[in-house]
């Protein structure tokens, strides 16, 4: 993957190990580094499935002004020793789509979910790693000392929520997990999210009955898959602990940068349903709420079943065994 490290100060740095690019924020105004007084808490990002550039660059820079380093992760990235054969086999394979139009195609789709969730988790790990390494670097380097890796959330978009979700099951070093309208496949979809957790949705009705019998193999399997992964996650929040919350009126591209990019859907001219602006707004809110009160110990209003300070939102908590 190509990594990109967000820091709220306009900063420029040059890492040596050819796996990786690090880059600044440019979302946020300039300051110097060295007037962060304290560690910054940090996060780690991944876009949806066969997404080539960063999917949420609004919620990123949003959270990075708020006082949060993220780092972001895109794919694919060309390493130097990769013929070209090799690099467009790797493009390939990274633009296989979700497949539903056969029984056939969606046992397959499921099984490339599986192992691509577990592929991201362990490019998760591999970052934090190299994030402790900055850290812990001699006094005088650019980010040596300035990260809090005591507790480090990760979150995506999509197929990005389940890598997310399976990166906590992975590495017990994340604290939290934000999936941003993702179903889960392999072994988090049937264990859960052992951390932290919150499963943001849109506001998409479940499938009807027709809807699981439907003739049309594609509308069928979604159908399917989204209701298995729909009772598979309210079982695995009863059991373990965590949070859904559901935004009525929206689409799962209102939780990306999509809605953002339309003018139309962004002021609600599209048709009906929520605005993408309100929309993106609510996803900002709770996301920073999560993140505050998941890494920084600050309970947040919003995350209470019993709120309603915007009507748009549907709340439920569980608590986790032993809290």
């Amino acid at each position: 993957p190509q990594l990109r490290l967000w820091y709220p100060a306009r900063i420029s740095f040059d890492w040596k190990n050819e796996l990786f690019s690090l880059d600044a924020s440019r979302q946020v105004p300039e300051a110097p580094l060295a007037a962060v007084a304290r560690p910054l808490p940090v996060l780690l990002y991944f876009p949806g499935w066969g997404a080539k550039a960063l999917d949420n660059r609004v919620l990123v820079a949003e959270l990075v002004s708020q006082g949060f380093v993220v780092a972001t992760l895109t794919y694919p990235r060309r390493l130097p020793t990769q013929s070209d054969a090799e690099f467009q086999a790797q493009l390939a394979e990274q633009a296989q789509p979700l497949d539903f139009s056969s029984e056939a195609a969606y046992s397959r789709t499921l099984e490339l979910g599986a192992v691509r969730v577990k592929q991201g988790a362990r490019d998760a790990t591999a970052v934090l790693d190299a994030l402790q390494r900055l850290n812990r670097a001699e006094a005088g380097g650019r980010f040596s000392g300035r990260l809090d890796l005591q507790k480090v959330g990760v979150f995506g978009h999509s197929f990005g929520g389940a890598v997310a979700a399976q990166t906590c099951r992975s590495d017990p070093r994340f604290a939290a997990a934000l999936n941003l309208d993702g179903w889960l496949f392999g072994e988090v979809a049937e264990a859960g999210v052992p951390c932290a957790y919150l499963m943001m949705s849109d506001g998409s009705p479940l499938p009807t009955a027709e809807d699981l019998l439907s003739a049309d193999p594609s509308w069928r399997y979604t159908a399917q898959l989204t209701s298995m992964d729909y009772s598979r996650t309210q079982a695995n929040l009863k059991r373990l602990g965590g949070i859904y919350m559901s935004i009525q009126g929206s689409r799962h591209e209102h939780l990306s940068d999509s809605a953002w990019r339309n003018p139309l859907r962004r002021y609600g001219l599209s048709g009906g349903g929520l605005s993408g602006q309100r929309a993106g707004r609510l996803v900002q809110a709770y996301t920073l709420a999560f993140f505050r009160q998941t890494l920084q110990a600050s309970p947040s209003p919003l995350l209470q079943p019993g709120d309603h300070s915007h009507p748009e939102v549907e709340v439920k908590v569980w608590p986790q065994p032993g809290s």
